[in-house]
């Protein structure tokens, strides 16, 4: 066991006294402005000794006094020595205006609660909590404080035979109260970042070398001139993940009221603080002093007046509820629901909101619950809906939305025919979705006879109710030639039609069509104006985020703007899309519209591996080869390529056949040794790409 503070080596039985008799450690010169503890706990007496958490503790703790921290540094402590270690640390720490937590070694949850495990334990019995371990929550209790900023790093998520042990003492009536890995803290209110070195509930890895992947990753970003808090964390989850081949994701949260900076800037520099997205435009709310929320209504008024579409009204009542226009919108909207257009929403006050509208409401149906949001048909967990919607039914019988809900849910679980008859029951009723959805049973022959002609004529009487997604479908047969000779005009034609009803997906539609020439004649001008609206309608369609961001980079229909570009393509990737990550990747990694930045390039890359981009697979192997952005680890690189191979990446086949030289020796020779144990190649483990290897390329290429 050693115990240091601040390099001076202290015994470790002295600690308690010395707090005794000196409270408050008041006979310091001067408390520091920046305190750590640092604990190491690998070598357990009862479990197999984890080789890292010694020399990740001994690191952390030279990188911290570096940082300018006072720093109770302890390795391999027992439950004793932890005890003395953390009441020093409490001491230390009551004036400090930053203070800082970090613990490698074993850790534990239960009943929600988090424990750090000395080297002494047994964990045993029941007691063991109480009087062999120690509850991580003291410690962020000695951290919180009025205007301190208290930061917690814990890698102490490794997979634990302790813990293991603990819950068989447990029986089977309490053992799942002790759980995999650690458990999420919320940190709401307490004013603590924290962050383990994975996410709850997972296990973390040992590192083969001098430190685990998670601290490894800290200490070569923790000391970044200028870097914040949160951009550090962002840094070593891609520095991890890159590291780990994805399996380990570091986990954070924070309720830090300031930007923190570890490493500040030398002086006359500014710190790396991504600009804030600039605040995007909301016509029903003013955008600054003097500004008029009801600046754009009269115009917005002018685009849909005379048009008896209800989304409509209920768009721009939406949007400018107290403008001039809202009581005439009111008017024309009551007047299209009397005549027969769709009805309003259903209100709590017939029947109120229960489970059958929580599992199976439909989200583009407009006499959904008030406020009920909608869960997507893939997404129906049948069992449970099925049993919600027979309740509900059975309760309120003269409510249809119970009937189509029930009959979504058994159509959902593949019991066409019984869905059919709740659906016939719902539209009867005045269910105007019910109608689309016996059109789509009609469509492919689910539970009746197939009918396109019959399922056209019920997509034509709901979207005349107001459904804009039968449109859409009716869009889709005449492209398809389903019922009716393929007709691309009548595709644009019922495409606008739907769009003009606000329906975003059929916005999008009409931008490519533009972009392509598929009905209508090539215009990029009206192609772009449609994709931008499909983009920016609230929550916008991500493939049209997408190509607004690449009109942006192409020049198509609109200047060339890298920024601009830039800006989109971030929306796009946020919002999931793979190639947008990869293309950002690309923008970070050339300076295309942003600052270059080889740690954000390789991120993205990374972020577009995961999501199942065959390309970036190929780029995130790239990098780990020659640490680009992230930590130098050639091995490494060849997992990633194996990756890049299986998902059929022509570029990464293309690229290993005829430049190999692109790649290290050393990670041309592990990517043969993956091919051998493969079973595609048994020739010399060299770095050579011969014919051997070449065919080896070929023969995992799209191999799933």
């Amino acid at each position: 066991m050693r115990l240091f503070r601040a390099g001076l080596l202290l015994p470790v039985l002295l600690v308690p006294l010395l707090l005794g008799c000196l409270p408050g450690l008041a006979v310091r010169a001067a408390a520091a402005d920046r305190v750590a503890l640092v604990i190491g706990n690998g070598a357990y007496r009862h479990a197999v000794e984890l080789p890292n958490p010694r020399n990740d503790a001994t690191d952390m703790a030279v990188l911290l006094r570096r940082l300018d921290f006072e720093v109770i540094e302890g390795v391999d402590l027992e439950r004793a020595e932890m005890e003395a270690t953390i009441r020093a640390f409490a001491a230390a720490a009551t004036d400090a205006r930053t203070v800082l937590f970090f613990y490698a070694g074993h850790g534990m949850q239960v009943d929600g609660r988090n424990y750090l495990i000395p080297v002494d334990a047994r964990l045993e019995d029941r007691t063991a909590l109480d009087f062999e371990a120690i509850d991580a929550e003291r410690v962020y209790t000695y951290m919180a404080g009025e205007g301190k900023v208290a930061i917690a790093f814990l890698d102490a998520c490794r997979d634990n035979p302790l813990a293991r042990g603990f819950r068989r003492s447990l029986g089977t009536s309490r053992s799942n109260s002790v759980g995999v890995g650690l458990a999420p803290i919320s940190t709401s209110g307490s004013g603590l970042f924290i962050a383990f070195a994975t996410a709850p509930g997972d296990v973390a890895a040992d590192g083969e070398g001098r430190n685990s992947p998670f601290t490894a990753a800290l200490l070569s970003k923790l000391e970044t001139p200028g870097l914040e808090i949160q951009q550090v964390m962002t840094r070593v989850k891609i520095d991890v993940q890159a590291r780990t081949q994805g399996r380990q994701r570091p986990w954070h949260s924070s309720d830090l009221g300031t930007d923190v900076f570890l490493a500040p800037l030398p002086a006359k520099q500014t710190p790396v603080v991504p600009a804030p997205e600039p605040p995007q435009p909301d016509p029903s709310a003013a955008s600054g002093p003097g500004s008029d929320p009801c600046r754009d209504a009269a115009a917005h008024w002018a685009a849909i007046s005379g048009r008896k579409t209800a989304v409509l009204y209920e768009d721009h009542l939406k949007r400018f509820p107290t403008c001039s226009f809202a009581s005439i919108a009111r008017l024309e909207l009551q007047e299209i629901r009397n005549s027969g257009g769709v009805p309003a929403p259903e209100t709590a006050g017939r029947a109120g909101e229960n489970q059958c509208d929580r599992l199976a409401a439909m989200p583009q149906d407009q006499q959904r619950l008030a406020g009920v949001k909608g869960v997507a048909f893939d997404k129906i967990g049948t069992a449970a809906a099925i049993a919600a919607c027979e309740a509900a039914v059975r309760d309120f019988p003269d409510v249809p939305r119970f009937a189509f809900q029930l009959g979504r849910s058994l159509d959902a679980a593949k019991k066409f025919s019984e869905a059919l008859g709740w659906y016939r029951k719902a539209a009867g009723a005045g269910h105007v979705a019910a109608l689309n959805n016996i059109a789509f049973l009609y469509r492919y022959g689910d539970g009746v006879a197939q009918d396109t002609r019959e399922a056209l004529r019920l997509y034509e009487e709901a979207f005349e109710k107001g459904f804009a997604e039968s449109g859409a479908a009716i869009a889709s047969m005449y492209h398809n030639g389903e019922g009716v000779a393929a007709d691309a005009a009548e595709y644009v034609r019922w495409h606008r039609k739907a769009a003009d009803m606000g329906r975003r997906e059929s916005m999008y539609a009409l931008g490519m069509a533009y972009r392509e020439g598929d009905g209508v004649d090539k215009d990029p001008e009206a192609a772009f104006e449609w994709l931008e609206k499909a983009a920016d309608e609230g929550n916008g369609v991500p493939d049209a985020i997408y190509y607004v961001a690449s009109s942006y980079d192409e020049g198509i229909g609109v200047s060339v703007n890298p920024r601009l570009a830039a800006d989109w393509m971030l929306k796009a990737a946020t919002a999931g899309d793979s190639h947008a990550m990869y293309t950002l990747g690309y923008f970070y990694y050339t300076g295309k519209g942003v600052k270059q930045d080889n740690t954000e390039a390789m991120g993205w890359y990374y972020r577009a591996a995961a999501a199942g981009s065959p390309d970036a697979m190929y780029m995130a192997a790239f990098g780990l080869d020659g640490g680009i952005g992230v930590a130098r680890d050639r091995g490494a690189a060849a997992p990633w390529l194996v990756k890049a191979l299986r998902a059929s990446s022509e570029f990464t086949r293309d690229m290993l056949k005829t430049s190999p030289e692109t790649f290290s020796l050393e990670a041309r020779k592990a990517l043969q040794q993956l091919l051998r144990q493969e079973g595609v190649y048994d020739g010399p483990i060299d770095g050579n790409f011969g014919r051997g290897t070449q065919a080896a390329i070929d023969k995992i290429y799209g191999k799933a």
